[in-house]
């Protein structure tokens, strides 16, 4: 079996002629095309880098802001908090004055109407006490006894005039 070397470089020649004109007329619009293609692929690099670094500082300016806010809003609830405390503080001091201040005015009520309830039961156990002495004294006194009180308040009678 022999080699036919004509093939081969036949093959060799035919590689040699679509090599030159893929470099003469393919190589520079593939490489142009290529370069084109890094070129973008640079480009859009560049600009998602510069658009990282953008976001990355718009975040970093809104967590200051953020961490801003929330010392605001702390030192704002602090301070509410701090005027809630000291309204509850003056209600239940202005409620315990209130709850002694009617206390008292009970107590001075409940001492004005036993004093009154005294001395009307002072009032009432005196009249009874004269009513029963008056009958005590109609129900002893004699017929005897009549005449001479009669003749004792005309005699006063008389002399007063």
């Amino acid at each position: 079996m022999e080699i036919d070397y004509s093939i081969y470089a036949m093959k060799f020649l035919n590689f040699l002629m679509l090599l030159g004109l893929m470099l003469k007329f393919g190589y520079k619009p593939a490489c142009s095309l290529l370069e084109e293609t890094a070129e973008d692929i640079r480009e859009e690099y560049e600009l998602s880098k510069v658009q990282r670094e953008k976001e990355e500082k718009d975040f970093e300016t809104k967590k200051k802001l953020l961490d801003q806010a929330d010392k605001y809003v702390s030192e704002i609830v602090e301070k509410h908090n701090a005027e809630l405390r000291d309204f509850k503080r003056k209600v239940e001091e202005d409620t315990v004055k209130e709850i002694n201040l009617i206390i008292e005015q009970s107590e001075d009520e409940i001492n004005n109407f036993l004093n009154d309830t005294r001395l009307s039961l002072e009032h009432e156990f005196a009249e009874k006490a004269l009513q029963i002495s008056k009958e005590k004294i109609l129900k002893n006194i004699t017929e005897d006894d009549k005449k001479r009180y009669n003749d004792l308040f005309i005699a006063n009678i008389t002399v007063g005039t």
